[in-house]
């Protein structure tokens, strides 16, 4: 079981895991490395979510927003993987993506295109949770629809 926020460098991988059904879903975390929210939400929320036996099995990419590091789409062009925008990076995707502000959760497809609209900020620990397993649900159903 993933328990840790994956890198942007490990996208083949999940993509494969996705692909394979042993990954239920994947959302992308946007953070920034100056950004106290974003390690409270990773803490509290999100790495106790992916530690949670009994739950859907999903992957959380977290994205540096100020990251300009040229990602490369995970998979093969004839594959059903993950699809980067060319010359993609974590900054490129925040700004097709209208993401200014951190931290920023939100399910994913294909494309690393948001399902739905985001779940910005952490302005309330109660009612996150909820929020939270909204964007996975969405997540787990795109994908269970996508394979």
């Amino acid at each position: 079981m993933n328990t840790q926020l994956v890198q942007p460098n490990q996208l083949s991988a999940i993509s494969r895991q996705l692909q394979e059904g042993r990954l239920a879903g994947l959302l992308v975390f946007a953070s920034s490395k100056h950004c106290p929210w974003c390690g409270l939400v990773s803490n509290d929320q999100l790495l106790p979510r992916l530690r949670t036996p009994g739950l859907a099995k999903i992957a959380i990419v977290e994205f540096d927003i100020n990251d300009a590091t040229t990602l490369t789409s995970a998979g093969n062009p004839h594959s059903e993987g993950l699809r980067l925008p060319s010359n993609g990076s974590p900054l490129t995707w925040a700004k097709a993506h209208n993401i200014r502000v951190v931290p920023t959760v939100t399910a994913v497809n294909r494309q690393l295109t948001p399902l739905r609209p985001p779940l910005v900020g952490y302005s309330s620990a109660d009612f996150y949770g909820a929020y939270l397993e909204e964007q996975i649900t969405e997540a787990v159903n795109y994908w269970a629809k996508a394979r």
